[in-house]
């Protein structure tokens, strides 16, 4: 996991305000607070999802570690379900 130095850096979420590091989440961590399997989030993430889906799960890539900011998450939740 990458350390809380480096997440402090992180670019803005949507709304333009940086990236909290405690709003952070793992896939597995995500999965739990969706109530879904973790394969799902996975399916939601990989690269063939911009295919699928006009507007895929938002994701922070760092090297091989997938974060998810909790608020961008939510905010993607809200937009697909109006």
């Amino acid at each position: 996991m990458p350390s809380a130095a480096k997440l402090a850096v992180l670019p803005a979420n949507a709304t333009g305000a940086a990236i909290d590091p405690a709003d952070l989440l793992t896939a597995d961590e995500l999965a739990a607070r969706l109530k879904v399997k973790p394969a799902w989030v996975d399916g939601q993430t990989r690269k063939r999802a911009k295919i699928r889906h006009k507007e895929p799960l938002p994701v922070l890539r760092l090297g091989k570690h997938r974060l998810f900011s909790w608020v961008a998450v939510s905010e993607w939740i809200r937009r697909n379900n109006a």
